[in-house]
């Protein structure tokens, strides 16, 4: 016999089949966390990684340190952690970590390594690793950097061939300069400056997401001149800061790490460059007793007669582009021209 379900039944008996198979169609796996990757843009005291171990950057500890820092790219964590990893090249048992946990995700993380941690003239290595809720990252390759804490020793030589120091000097031409290391053998290139003041080199800008952009200072060539080798001289071409006068050129030597030699100056001389001016014709001489016009100085023009000093002070007009009447100014420190033998 045949079962006959009514309307309303049949809809709560479909509907209770329905859900039943939804209830056993497996819900999608929640995504599992993953490690963030190795960071990236690594960087010590704002310039660029070596990871040369033979090619390392030369750097200042200073009195605060050397930063390090790396990017921990973009992860599912608002924020991870680096760590950083650092060692003598000589030793690389000597491994000191520095953490920074609080780094967000996408931007450059750093530690600064203590100056009392670094040794002058030693080489170091370093690593970076981030770390997630999904896990952590591998150890990025090792950067490297020579610490120097010692500026050069002797100021540098200064030579110009054109410009030679101790006499007057004709300008019109740029000062050629030659800038030696006075045998110091770690001389990189040369800072100067004609206001004494030297500009500072080993500077960096900071870009999008803390990455920095170094500057090489030896691309400003009106400050900065490099050496043709290291220890060697470097030749400079350049413009005085005003036309005439006594100037003084200020130069230090730097070494591969921006330290700064004590100064030496260049003294020189420039000589105006003002054009000479020479008459058209020769000035009135004594005993000719010509005096001036006051708009045409102490020449006699044309159409004028000589006035002997007895005479009144006073011509009429000889063509009709010149005042009816003019009144003469005397000969002499009055005169717009060169000078004559005043009327007595």
């Amino acid at each position: 016999m045949g079962i006959f379900l009514s309307g309303s039944l049949r809809a709560t008996v479909v509907c209770g089949v329905l859900l039943g198979l939804v209830l056993t169609v497996p819900s999608p796996a929640i995504a599992a966390a993953v490690a963030p990757p190795t960071p990236i843009d690594l960087f010590n005291g704002y310039q660029a990684c070596s990871q040369d171990v033979n090619s390392p950057v030369y750097l200042s500890a200073g009195i605060s340190g050397v930063l390090i820092e790396g990017l921990s790219q973009d992860t599912s964590d608002v924020l991870v952690s680096e760590q950083f990893q650092i060692w003598p090249v000589s030793n690389p048992a000597q491994i000191t970590t520095l953490a920074n946990q609080y780094v967000s995700s996408g931007f450059e993380g750093s530690v600064t390594v203590p100056a009392g941690d670094l040794s002058d003239g030693q080489a170091y290595a370093w690593q970076a690793q981030a770390e997630g809720s999904g896990g952590t990252s591998d150890w990025s390759a090792p950067c490297y950097f020579t610490v120097d804490n010692t500026a050069p020793s002797t100021p540098p030589t200064i030579t110009s061939p054109n410009y030679p120091q101790g006499q007057s000097d004709q300008g019109g031409a740029p000062v050629q300069v030659t800038l030696g290391a006075s045998g110091v053998s770690d001389v990189a290139g040369y800072v100067f400056s004609w206001t004494g003041d030297l500009p500072v080199a080993g500077v960096a800008n900071i870009g999008s997401y803390g990455i920095p952009q170094p500057v090489d200072p030896y691309t400003d060539t009106a400050h900065f001149a490099r050496a043709s080798t290291l220890g060697g001289s470097a030749a400079a071409s350049l413009i005085p800061p005003y036309g005439a006068g006594p100037m003084t050129l200020t130069v230090a030597s730097l070494d591969r790490a921006y330290n700064e030699s004590a100064v030496a100056t260049y003294q020189i001389f420039v000589k105006p460059t003002a054009p000479t001016i020479t008459p058209l014709t020769p000035s009135p001489t004594s005993g000719q007793n010509s005096c001036c016009s006051p708009t045409r100085g102490c020449r006699q023009p044309a159409g004028w007669s000589a006035i002997p000093c007895s005479s009144p002070a006073r011509l009429s007009r000889r063509s009709a582009s010149w005042l009816p009447t003019m009144a003469l100014r005397r000969c002499g420190s009055n005169s717009t021209g060169p000078r004559v033998t005043p009327c007595p």
